[in-house]
């Protein structure tokens, strides 16, 4: 019975639960590295201060124009890549394992121009 009472709870609650992801989603900036490159950031980890993410790009895959705070990358898999910043010249960065790389908060999109998978961990710096 009281499998029942729970299912029952949960088939009227779901439709509430539901809108209230809806209405989060929505809430999400679309310029955001998690919506705009969708599949290729993830985020591994979030507090008051830092937002941490990982991205992955194969050889030729771009993200989507996103935005970052002041953020910083790391280099876990090494490549070629291009970053273009909104109203400025194209950049192409031959990175290395171990390598960091400090950016202002700027709105840009990234290709891959290598011929290996480059894999990123960045972390956001967070406006107080």
């Amino acid at each position: 019975m009281k499998t029942l009472s729970a299912v029952a709870l949960a088939v009227l609650l779901s439709p509430f639960a539901a809108a209230a992801d809806m209405a989060a989603e929505a809430a999400i900036d679309p310029l955001d590295p998690l919506m705009a490159a969708k599949g290729l950031y993830t985020l591994k980890n979030e507090d008051a201060d830092t937002r941490v993410l990982e991205v992955t790009l194969r050889p030729g895959q771009k993200t989507g124009l996103h935005h970052h705070p002041k953020h910083m990358a790391y280099v876990l898999q090494p490549g070629k890549i291009k970053i273009v910043e909104e109203g400025r010249e194209a950049q192409e960065m031959q990175l290395k394992t171990g390598q960091v790389i400090t950016m202002p908060a700027q709105t840009h999109w990234a290709e891959n121009v290598g011929s290996s998978q480059v894999k990123l961990l960045v972390v956001e710096f967070k406006d107080k």
